[in-house]
């Protein structure tokens, strides 16, 4: 007749620990946040929806993209065969576009994450 072991009498090498050991994919147990009835602190920052979250994701890439663009062209005033009056017109594509176009891309993730934080009170 088998008789049934008490947690305490089961060897640690015969447990079964999920999420455990190399190539394991699950978080462990003791990872996981339960919610807790009244806890609202992992509700301090509302998610913004799909469509906004992708939109910024879009825009942080063409963001890095433009500073990609920006040290090409740098590269190309410190080319020897370019001369002062392209370095000039290189220059200012950096200053007068490259780097406005940039500031913007950084204001859009702002202006929506306000726009966000704003709904559902119009005194704000």
């Amino acid at each position: 007749m088998a008789r049934l072991l008490n947690e305490e009498q089961i060897a640690p090498a015969e447990r079964q620990v999920s999420g455990i050991g190399d190539g394991s994919k699950e978080q462990a147990f003791s990872a996981v946040q339960v919610p807790v009835k009244g806890n609202t602190d992992h509700m301090t920052k509302p998610l913004l929806p799909f469509e906004i979250q992708t939109i910024i994701s879009e825009i942080g890439d063409m963001f890095v993209r433009m500073c990609e663009i920006r040290k090409q062209l740098e590269g190309a005033i410190n080319n020897p065969s370019i001369d002062n009056v392209k370095k000039t017109v290189l220059e200012n594509i950096i200053d007068n576009k490259i780097d406005k176009v940039n500031q913007t891309l950084l204001s859009i993730p702002i202006m929506l994450n306000k726009m966000h934080s704003k709904r559902g009170n119009p005194s704000k």
